[in-house]
C-alpha cells in the first residue's frame, strides 16, 4: 500500500510500510494519462493509467484510493480519454507491454 499525493508540479508516492520511502515524479515523466475500467472479483473500478513511450508507467484505482476523484482531478496531464482493453490486455500492460 502506498499514499499518493498530487501537487501542482509533482505526483508523491510514498509507501506505508517504509514511511521513509518518499518519491516524488514531476509530471515531465509522462506523457499523459487515460482512465480505464479494470475487473476485479469484486466488480469495476474506474483507474487511472499514467502512460510513457505508450506504456503504463504507473496507475491508481477507485478501488485502492478512497479519494480517487480528487487525485485524477489534481492531475497536471493532458486526458487523452478512456482505454478500452481486455483484461489479458490491461494484465500484459501491467507487465511492460505497450498499450
Amino acid at each position: 500500500m502506498e499514499t499518493i499525493r498530487i501537487k501542482s508540479e509533482c505526483i508523491i508516492f510514498q509507501k506505508h510500510v517504509y514511511a521513509s520511502n518518499i518519491k516524488e515524479v514531476p509530471f515531465k515523466n509522462y506523457d499523459y494519462y487515460k482512465t480505464i475500467y479494470e475487473e476485479s472479483e469484486n466488480g469495476e473500478f474506474e483507474a487511472v493509467w499514467l502512460i510513457k513511450d505508450e506504456k503504463m508507467a504507473k496507475s491508481f484505482s477507485s478501488f485502492q484510493y478512497s479519494n480517487f476523484k480528487e487525485l485524477k482531478e489534481a492531475l497536471n496531464l493532458k486526458n487523452r480519454g478512456q482505454l478500452h482493453l481486455s483484461p489479458m490486455k490491461q494484465f500484459l500492460c501491467k507487465c511492460g507491454a505497450k498499450i
